[in-house]
């Protein structure tokens, strides 16, 4: 066991290397849902009001007939706010996910498999995924329902296993919540996953 945390903090230091390294170059100019992110987010923070008057709104944001989660653009505003106005600034908190969802998969893959090894190739396979890279480095809002996600499924399993209601368990639906206010796809995901949950259940009057 001494060994395996080396192994786990060498996987993360890859990951967060791979996703923070030179962030605010690579990817080599910001695109148009970046700078919109950034500076929607900054401006409701600022203001308590969206560009169109409505006030710290929580579901979307109104570009022009197209309405994206307005979530992740408080992320990437609050990240403005502190850092100032610049690339890093915009993709950071995004990236951080990104390394969030490498420790994710690991703890998820040991619960499944009950297997070290399996975690740590898990972990390592996701750290070198090269669409997460790119995704985790540009903003992609995927990136951090994909975490937030994996952690509720992760917790909501340890909360099976216990056999009780847990403010784990708890915490798992609301982070399942979650998902649906920062992507769009995981509104179909989300229910599709917690389908078959009630066969996890020993304890039928839990369910």
């Amino acid at each position: 066991m001494r060994q395996i945390k080396p192994l786990l903090i060498a996987i993360l230091l890859l990951a967060a290397g791979l996703r923070l390294w030179q962030l605010d170059r690579v990817p080599q100019a910001a695109h148009v849902d970046e700078v919109m992110n950034a500076y929607v987010g900054e401006f409701i923070w600022h203001n308590g009001v969206d560009l169109y008057g409505n006030p710290w709104p929580v579901l979307y944001f109104d570009n022009f007939g197209d309405y994206p989660n307005v979530v992740p653009m408080y992320l990437s505003g609050l990240s403005t706010l502190l850092l100032g106005q610049n690339e890093f600034a915009i993709r950071l908190p995004i990236a951080l996910f990104g390394i969030v969802g490498v420790l994710a998969v690991y703890y998820l893959t040991r619960l499944i498999t009950k297997r070290e090894k399996a975690a740590l190739f898990a972990a390592l396979t996701m750290a070198i995924f090269p669409w997460h890279i790119v995704l985790s480095r540009a903003t992609a809002e995927g990136v951090t329902a994909a975490t937030v996600f994996s952690l509720a499924l992760y917790l909501l399993l340890t909360a099976f296993r216990s056999q009780r209601l847990s403010l784990r368990g708890l915490l798992a639906y609301a982070l399942f919540f979650l998902t649906y206010l920062l992507y769009p796809s995981y509104r179909v995901v989300v229910p599709l996953a917690l389908l078959p949950t009630f066969l996890l259940a020993t304890n039928r009057k839990k369910n």
